[in-house]
């Protein structure tokens, strides 16, 4: 059992799997799609399986690291959402810049998953961006967005883009 056997077989999500239990994954993703493609799914099973002691890179799916991840209850796995209609530059400056700069705390990855990453305003983006652009080897983002108009260039430019479907 894995943390993806929930999803349906299709070739983004499994070159998506292979990339994750590379070596040496990503430091920052955007999974782009449409409502009820399984972004947000998708990126609690990757942080799932960068933080699983049983199947690093794969996830169990079965153990306390991979169920606490998916639950959004591990302590190195951090879920950042919108306040309101935005996510604000104070959010990026003091809840995620000085945790990025740290260790895991049990896990060998700290992941940040930013849910509607559209919705972060200019000032957020440019505050995230000299943290993606300079990451610390174990420490993973995860953009997730309905669509990428609203994100700058440059902080697309620094992320693996994954287009899902519904």
């Amino acid at each position: 059992m894995t943390v993806w056997d929930d999803f349906p077989a299709s070739a983004v999500l499994e070159g998506l799997r292979s990339q994750i239990a590379a070596p040496e994954p990503a430091h920052a993703w955007l999974l782009l799609g449409p409502s009820g493609s399984g972004k947000r799914a998708t990126a609690a099973a990757m942080a799932a399986a960068l933080d699983c002691p049983i199947a690093p890179g794969i996830g169990c799916g079965t153990c306390s690291a991979c169920s606490r991840a998916v639950r959004h209850r591990h302590p190195d796995v951090h879920h950042i959402v919108p306040e309101g209609l935005v996510i604000p530059v104070d959010v990026i400056r003091e809840a995620v810049i000085p945790e990025a700069a740290r260790s895991p705390f049990e896990a060998p990855y700290k992941v940040f998953i930013i849910e509607e990453a559209d919705r972060m305003n200019d000032a957020a983006q440019n505050a995230l961006l000299k943290t993606l652009e300079e990451p610390l080897p174990d420490t993973v983002f995860i953009l997730v967005s309905d669509n990428d108009e609203d994100l700058l260039d440059t902080l697309r430019s620094r992320c693996r883009t994954i287009h899902l479907e519904p």
